[in-house]
């Protein structure tokens, strides 16, 4: 087996569980329907479940970054973004920096 499987096995598997409406359920079961897995079939739910928890993780690796540094680099971000904008719109803000 590989070692994704095996990484199932044992101890270091948990069970997590909650509650979601029918309509929510009945919509993930048809996007399981519709993927096919490796040997051809339908995807269960919980290997669905298990490829988007670990699609999340890895997306969370990739900003380990400490929150406040995000959030201070994503506003300066938009910052440049909407001055980028206005540039390329003619747009200026009168009286901007002074007091009005």
């Amino acid at each position: 087996m590989d070692n994704k499987r095996d990484s199932l096995r044992g101890e270091g598997r948990k069970i997590v569980s909650t509650r979601i409406y029918r309509s929510e359920f009945a919509n993930f079961f048809k996007i399981c329907e519709v993927e096919k897995g490796q040997d051809g079939r339908a995807k269960s739910v919980n290997q669905k479940l298990r490829e988007l928890i670990q699609q999340e993780i890895e997306g969370k690796k990739l900003s380990n970054k400490d929150p406040l540094i995000k959030m201070k680099e994503d506003k300066e971000s938009a910052e440049e973004k909407n001055m980028a904008l206005r540039e390329q719109w003619n747009f200026k803000i009168v009286g901007e920096n002074e007091n009005v």
